[in-house]
């Protein structure tokens, strides 16, 4: 009986053992599958549910001309945020912001009472609605700072600069272009709940990072930017035209001055212009070059040595055949020399010369100026045009191409082609951004000039210069494109375009067009006007030409160009201020301009602009304060341009200009 019991207590206490070892292993294994197998998800779980990550605004970086003033930068914003999960009673909540937000109550309702740890209300709001806001001290509504992206010049370079969105991410142009540079990858504000279930944050969101986002250093410059755009917009309404494309360019290095569309838009409120109106037509519309592309024909001929320059051409008084179809000249002629069918535009000398050249021949040239293939400007959506193998040229496509039908082409292509023969013969590659700069303005990224190819020989590439010069004078086809003591080449053009309806040429419907450069001799400056659908005359030497010479007037003091006869008052070299306000305080900071020019007044008291060039913000308005003289202000740091200039006699109700420069 003893053994039995002994027995009985053995298994027991085994049993026992057994049962507690495998609690044991049970809870070690529960411990390990938590611990670690599952530690990493269920630590997640457990941070989610008391940590917050609200987003943490960063600043893009500014975008400027080339000679530092900021044509796009960042502004401070607040918004206005909720946190639903916190709000205990919705429609109290909702029933308060409504009238201070402009929001529908039940919408209000719909966002507050969603099950989420972050809503927004009011991004980027006004002054008076975060006062407005903030003075409810509402359960579950915080505010955060947002940045605002700010172009102060409005429309100015807008086709260029192009938008960006609330994110903010770059949309169009430059900004979308170079969005990596200048943003940087989006961050979060870490916060978290106390038992209460109230936002704890571990750093304020009062700031905004200041270490973020790269700046862009541009070719433009603002100056020639603004006289271009004003004299397009000058030229397109007086030609009541659907609109027109100006680009000025340094033929030497490729890089763009100037890039104008017209119409236009504000990209500080992009929304309120169609889309047409933000397409960049130098860059994504096409179109035939006509008459101007008799010039790479004609360098070809020259480069091939199948003409000299006073080879004479018979161009069959004004018709003649090509197969079925009947070529004409706008003006008949008999005998032309080389250097005269360009000068009176002769397509009938055009087609003979192309004869000549050969089919094969001219098409390599056509690549090797750049059409056909994007330019490879730093701008999103440039097409390449259309130029058919040579291989499916019949005789009259031939033919046309000679002259410039049958081929498209870009604003752009236009300008860097003819910048090889205004260089010496070098197809340069057209840029927008100099450097990429870091936020101590200390270079991370160069973009230095860059040769594509040599297209001609620089005794090609003279002479070529000298038959162009020849168009301007009395007798060619642009003598409205001259300007007085100074020696301008270039060529008109008019084509006819295309309707997409019926794809045959609409009657009465012209792209008129003008290239050139100046001085002819040794040029600085290529611009090209293409002017769409004018009214009335259309041809290129009557319609673009004259918008040609206004722009290159304009400019020709900022470049430093001077020619021997004095035409008269140059323009300013700083932009003329906002038009259209009234009598300003004493000292008035603003960050905007417009165009036009305030005028002096007229009163007695006139007084002596300062010169206030290389002094802090602070030391010259108070300056100018002493002078009782109100001033609007752009940019940061140390003045660098003012308007009036120093030593002006100015009126009591003038305001001056001055743009400060970041020291960099």
């Amino acid at each position: 009986m003893s053994r039995e019991r002994s027995y009985n207590i053995r298994v027991r206490l085994y049993s026992f053992f057994i049962l507690v070892g495998l609690i044991f292993l049970l809870v070690i294994g529960r411990a390990f599958q938590l611990q670690i197998w599952q530690g990493p998800k269920l630590k997640q779980i457990a941070l989610q549910e008391l940590e917050k990550k609200i987003p943490r605004p960063y600043k893009r970086g500014i975008i400027y001309d080339r000679h530092h003033f900021e044509l796009a930068m960042t502004v401070e914003m607040d918004s206005i945020f909720a946190q639903p999960r916190e709000i205990r009673d919705v429609r109290v909540v909702s029933q308060t912001l409504g009238p201070l937000l402009a929001l529908d109550r039940d919408r209000l309702v719909h966002l507050l009472g969603q099950d989420k740890n972050f809503v927004y209300l009011r991004r980027r709001a006004t002054p008076e609605e975060y006062e407005a806001v903030r003075a409810q001290k509402l359960e579950g509504i915080y505010f955060t700072k947002e940045t605002q992206r700010f172009y102060p010049y409005r429309e100015l370079a807008c086709h260029v600069l192009g938008f960006v969105g609330l994110d903010p991410n770059g949309l169009e142009g430059l900004e979308r272009q170079y969005d990596s540079y200048l943003k940087s990858p989006y961050r979060y504000e870490p916060s978290f709940r106390d038992a209460q279930g109230k936002t704890l944050y571990l750093s304020g969101l009062e700031s905004i990072q200041e270490d973020e986002g790269r700046h862009l250093l541009l070719t433009l410059d603002k100056n020639i930017q603004y006289f271009t755009e004003k004299e397009l917009r000058k030229g397109v309404a007086k030609a009541q035209a659907q609109g027109g494309t100006a680009i000025v360019m340094n033929p030497r290095t490729g890089e763009i001055l100037a890039l104008a569309n017209v119409p236009g838009f504000n990209p500080n409120n992009p929304k309120e212009s169609p889309p047409a109106h933000r397409r960049n037509r130098a860059v994504t519309d096409t179109f035939e070059p006509g008459s101007t592309f008799k010039t790479f024909l004609l360098a070809a001929a020259l480069e091939e040595k199948r003409f000299s320059i006073n080879d004479m051409i018979n161009c069959e008084n004004g018709a003649y055949r090509v197969g079925n179809h009947v070529i004409n000249d706008v003006h008949p002629h008999g005998w032309l020399s080389f250097q005269d069918v360009i000068k009176v535009s002769s397509n009938i000398g055009a087609v003979k010369i192309g004869k000549k050249v050969g089919p094969k021949t001219f098409y390599t040239y056509i690549r090797a100026f750049g059409f056909g293939r994007p330019t490879g400007l730093d701008l999103p959506g440039e097409v390449s045009g259309v130029v058919w193998p040579y291989q499916n040229w019949g005789e009259l496509e031939f033919s046309n191409i000679c002259f410039g039908q049958g081929v498209t082409v870009t604003a752009v292509q236009l300008a860097a082609a003819l910048g090889a023969i205004a260089n010496g013969g070098q197809l340069m590659k057209p840029f927008l951004v100099r450097r990429i700069l870091d936020q101590q303005g200390n270079p991370v990224k160069e973009f230095p000039p860059q040769v594509v190819r040599q297209v001609l020989s620089p005794e090609t590439a003279r002479e070529m210069r000298r038959l162009l010069a020849r168009v301007t004078e009395p007798g060619g086809t642009a003598t409205q494109a001259a300007i007085e003591g100074l020696a301008v080449a270039g060529k008109t053009g008019t084509a006819q375009k295309v309707s997409p309806e019926t794809r045959r040429y609409a009657p009465g419907k012209y792209l008129s067009t003008f290239m050139g450069f100046l001085p002819a001799e040794a040029p600085e400056l290529v611009i090209v006007v293409v002017i769409d659908e004018p009214k009335g005359a259309h041809y290129g030497g009557v319609v673009a030409a004259p918008i040609f010479r206004e722009i290159a007037e304009q400019i020709l003091p900022i470049i430093g160009i001077r020619r021997p006869l004095t035409p008269g008052p140059q323009p300013p070299t700083t932009l003329p201020l906002p038009e259209k306000q009234g009598p300003p305080p004493l000292i008035q900071v603003r960050q905007e301009v417009g165009e036009g020019m305030i005028a002096a007044s007229c009163s007695q008291n006139r007084r002596v602009m300062p010169d206030v060039r290389g002094l802090t913000m602070r030391k010259a308005l108070e300056v100018l304060k002493e002078h009782e003289i109100p001033v609007v202000i752009l940019g940061s740091g140390k003045a660098v341009a003012q308007y009036p200039p120093p030593g002006t006699a100015i009126g009591q109700n003038v305001r001056c200009r001055v743009q400060f420069q970041p020291l960099l």
